[in-house]
């Protein structure tokens, strides 16, 4: 019988065929995906959260500034995406009428993960941006998130009456998506990703 250990991050068992390691760790397939990354140009195993990410490919520090962070290296025709060009036409009215506008992001997402583009450009341009990847399809959880996203997302859940199950995990502004609500639910994930990302007035105490 083959010998088993337990994810570092889930502690779900895995069998010893099953287990990926990371800085002398075990993880399950899952939580080594969402967690880390390896460097595209070097193959450097590094955290997913540290990672810079250049269309859909993940650099770390050292290979990033080698290759984009350079004047030689940029590019004379950039690509701009639609929705970039739509930004860029709102803020050159904004500032010619002497309004001012607070500048707009769109998701940071893992392009490795099918339907994420997607959703990116269903969601838009937001103000406050968070980082979306996918997941496989699980028993114990519809989607993961952040815990500083906690009390949106249970808002937006039941304001709205879904019974999705998520898990917490380690980071900042992060969500992930198993495929089923990625292909099947995309509405409710692009309503959801608005809800949480769009301006909220601070509150005065």
């Amino acid at each position: 019988m083959g010998r088993e250990t337990h994810c570092s991050r889930c502690e779900c068992r895995i069998s010893e065929d099953e287990e990926r390691w990371a800085f002398e760790e075990p993880y399950c397939d899952d939580c080594f995906g969402t967690q880390f990354s390896y460097c595209e140009r070097c193959d450097t195993l590094i955290h997913a959260a540290d990672g810079n990410y250049m269309q859909d490919t993940c650099y770390c520090d050292e290979c990033y500034d080698k290759d984009f962070c350079s004047d030689d290296d940029a590019p004379d025709n950039p690509v701009i995406l639609p929705m970039d060009r739509e930004e860029i036409v709102n803020l050159c009215r904004e500032w010619l009428s002497g309004k001012s506008k607070k500048k707009r992001h769109p998701l940071r997402i893992n392009r490795n993960h099918f339907e994420l583009d997607k959703i990116m450009e269903r969601v838009g341009r937001v103000s406050r941006p968070v980082y979306v990847y996918g997941l496989l399809d699980r028993t114990q959880y519809d989607f993961c998130i952040s815990p500083d996203l906690r009390e949106e997302v249970n808002e937006f859940l039941i304001l709205n009456g879904i019974y999705w199950k998520y898990f917490e995990i380690e980071g900042f502004r992060r969500l992930g998506f198993c495929k089923r609500l990625r292909y099947g639910e995309s509405d409710n994930v692009v309503k959801l990703l608005k809800y949480i990302c769009k301006a909220r007035k601070k509150v005065l105490t």
